[in-house]
């Protein structure tokens, strides 16, 4: 995989290009193709965060009513330039091709990656830390099963359970927030596949032997703690996390075959102490168990898996949705035949012709390119075309393209000649090409309907017709 720095632009600017006042056709009309603001923003797909057991209670509220939370004063939000990701991560960075889901890494601790980490907060002090979250803290602790269990509790409960010797997870603090969206940037990943938290330790804590389902970079920030680490010969890239004595769930049983040991394996450990400064990736899977001899802060980023399963899915059906028949309700799988639904054999028939129509650019934004009058485009499986807003003599319409976790979205001003094309190009079963949409909008010339072929190109939302996939 390539790891880069991504060029995503900032969101809501407004483009210098602005088409000519046309002529009138035909109709009178004042014809206006004019491009006005494009956003590129993170869409939501599905949630990876933290599994919580649902034995325990959503809150613990605190002892007293009188009992008041300690908030510090909330530190300033640091300029992301000062944070200096890339100067930290960059020994990760440069082997990130080389070990991303395939070995674990551990990196020494340099007292320069300490300072840097350290500027994300004023204070690393366990109170304070509980001071600056702003909501439900995850309380980590072993159950009677010697298994996992975890509570969200609130800060001020927070600061009692860790007194007992009980870890806290730490994830609703802006700072982290600010941190994952940079280290997203960093990466060139979606802003949604990074997630940043704090674990605070106490002496002695313990993380028994499990496996998660994201990869995990740490950085420990003050004290020290020890983890032991191995790949796992049972299941390899598992889309849940386990630990004994959890049941493991349906998606888990679909690929693994074997029952899991109660306790790390006992061939291929690695063993590292991780004192302030030091960095360490967890592959995604791998077992892994961790003591801290003495009281500690640790940052874990968290590197979601967007995997191609989710990615090619998540393509097709939003292309199977521009299909009322798809749109339909599946009631015969529930015993209620109706004239003329779909069976199970005939919604497969189906669905092969429609992969048969998918292409590349339907899963990631193509490469530009610039159509001839007779180069034929289509609609991206996760384009959309939307009126938003009306004028006298135009219309504002929102063109949108989706890839996994990115939205593009740009704002076009359209005469009804431009709206007209542009939904041909939209709904028509077949490819048009700049001649083809002229020809049905007598009021378009070739060379303005190659204008509006170009534009809807070149904001993602359309793409080439492929000549091997029909479409």
């Amino acid at each position: 995989m390539n790891v880069r720095k991504s060029s995503i632009p900032a969101r809501n600017f407004k483009l210098s290009h602005e088409s000519p006042p046309k002529p009138r056709g035909p109709s009178g009309e004042q014809k206006r193709l004019v491009r006005g603001s494009t956003v590129v923003a993170s869409s939501r797909e599905r949630d990876l965060g933290v599994r919580d057991c649902d034995k325990c209670p959503d809150c613990i509220e605190p002892e007293s009513e009188h009992e008041q939370p300690r908030y510090p004063e909330q530190p300033t939000e640091p300029d992301a330039d000062k944070l200096e990701t890339e100067k930290w991560l960059a020994p990760f960075l440069e082997r990130a091709s080389d070990i991303l889901e395939h070995r674990a890494q551990a990196f020494p601790a340099t007292n320069e990656r300490a300072a840097l980490v350290r500027k994300l907060l004023p204070s690393w002090n366990i109170d304070d830390i509980l001071g600056f979250a702003r909501d439900e803290i995850i309380a980590w602790f072993q159950s009677l099963e010697q298994g996992h269990r975890t509570a969200r509790v609130s800060p001020q409960a927070a600061r009692r359970f860790y007194s007992a010797g009980i870890a806290l997870l730490v994830q609703k603090i802006p700072q982290l927030e600010l941190l994952a969206a940079d280290v997203a940037r960093v990466l060139g990943f979606p802003a949604t596949s990074v997630r940043c938290s704090l674990f605070c330790n106490r002496r002695a804590a313990r993380t028994l032997a499990h496996f998660d389902s994201a990869d995990t970079l740490t950085v420990q920030i003050t004290g020290s703690k020890t983890w032991r680490i191995a790949p796992n010969e049972h299941v390899r890239l598992p889309m849940d996390t386990w630990g004994h004595p959890d049941v493991p769930g349906h998606e888990l049983r679909l690929y693994m075959h074997e029952q899991f040991p109660p306790t790390m394996p006992d061939e291929n450990v690695e063993s590292h102490r991780l004192e302030p400064g030091a960095m360490l990736y967890v592959p995604r899977g791998h077992w892994h168990e961790t003591e801290s001899s003495e009281e500690s802060v640790s940052l874990h980023i968290q590197i979601l898996p967007r995997t191609w399963a989710d990615v090619v899915l998540k393509t097709l059906h939003s292309r199977l949705l521009r299909d009322e028949s798809w749109r339909a309700t599946a009631y015969r799988l529930w015993g209620l035949e109706r004239e003329g639904d779909w069976d199970a054999a005939k919604a497969l028939e189906a669905l092969r012709e429609v992969v048969g129509t998918l292409t590349p650019e339907d899963v990631h934004r193509p490469a530009p390119w610039t159509p001839t009058p007779d180069d034929c485009i289509a609609p991206r499986a996760r384009g959309s075309v939307g009126v938003v807003a009306s004028a006298k003599d135009y219309k504002s319409v929102r063109l949108t393209s989706e890839e996994f976790a990115l939205e593009h979205a740009t704002t076009v001003q359209m005469s009804p000649s431009y709206l007209r094309a542009t939904l041909l190009v939209a709904d028509g079963p077949d490819p048009l090409s700049a001649k083809d949409l002229a020809a049905r909008v007598p009021d378009l010339s070739v060379d303005e309907a190659l204008e509006l072929v170009r534009l809807l190109c070149d904001v993602g939302y359309a793409r080439r017709a492929s000549a091997f996939a029909g479409v």
